[in-house]
């Protein structure tokens, strides 16, 4: 309790008003508020009007490194200070001075060469760094033939030559395909109404088995092309490029 005023401060007449009345009151203590109140007259400390409080106030030193001493409010702060960082794109994995701030893949795939052709099928593949890519084609194992078989009766004792066992004939068998290479067959002429093939150019006088022979189609088989499936592949990569801000905090490995 505030115990010591200037009475003169308070005078006023009857039925005198004042506003805004400044009132200077001494005190040496520790108390942080204050209450106001109109009495009848001092020596009685009767109250004459609602009382009104108010806060002290107390002015707060400068800031200050050093720590203050006992018997004070004491606040504190955190401070900071910044700069911008500098950040680049490297692909190389140790650098001094510099933080990580990400990884980057490359937009594009860096793909090494297609390997050889192979009857070996391939799996596709692809992670986010990896990737196979499989191409296949269609191989030509031939383009179709025909297959014609010749046969004859021959007379063992002489060069005759039949369709059909005439008596004590031996019989003889010839297959050729039409893209086979060497004398390809042709028409000869014709034996009591059958074809007769001979080897172009007789085979130079040898034919298959004896010369001047004379052979008869038997059958033709006709062979489709056929093809067969081949594979190759190549593998590729992305390449990760380091993203790193300068934070001047070390070496450090990406």
């Amino acid at each position: 309790m505030i115990n010591s005023t200037e009475s003169d401060a308070f005078s006023l007449a009857k039925a005198e008003y004042s506003k805004n009345l400044e009132m200077y009151i001494p005190y040496d203590g520790i108390a942080t508020n204050v209450s106001l109140y109109i009495v009848d007259r001092f020596s009685s400390g009767i109250p004459y009007s609602q009382t009104v409080s108010y806060e002290i106030e107390r002015e707060w030193s400068g800031w200050s490194v050093e720590e203050p001493g006992k018997d004070v409010e004491v606040e504190d702060r955190t401070e900071y200070r910044y700069r911008n960082l500098l950040t680049t794109t490297t692909r190389t994995s140790v650098n001094e001075g510099w933080d990580l701030a990400e990884k980057i893949l490359d937009a594009a795939w860096n793909f090494k060469s297609w390997s050889g052709w192979s009857r070996t099928p391939y799996a596709v593949n692809e992670t986010s760094t990896t990737k196979r890519e499989v191409e296949a084609r269609d191989v030509s194992d031939n383009n179709g033939y025909t297959r014609n078989t010749y046969y004859y009766w021959k007379d063992p004792y002489k060069l005759a030559f039949s369709y059909y066992n005439e008596g004590g004939m031996i019989y003889y068998e010839y297959s050729q395909c039409t893209n086979d290479s060497g004398p390809k067959m042709y028409v000869y002429g014709s034996y009591n109404g059958h074809t007769t093939y001979r080897l172009n150019n007789n085979n130079y006088g040898y034919g298959v088995n004896f010369n001047s022979e004379l052979w008869f189609l038997k059958s033709s088989t006709n062979i489709p092309a056929t093809t067969h499936k081949e594979y190759r592949f190549r593998d590729g990569e992305k390449d990760i490029l380091i993203s790193g801000q300068n934070g001047m905090r070390g070496q450090i490995g990406w």
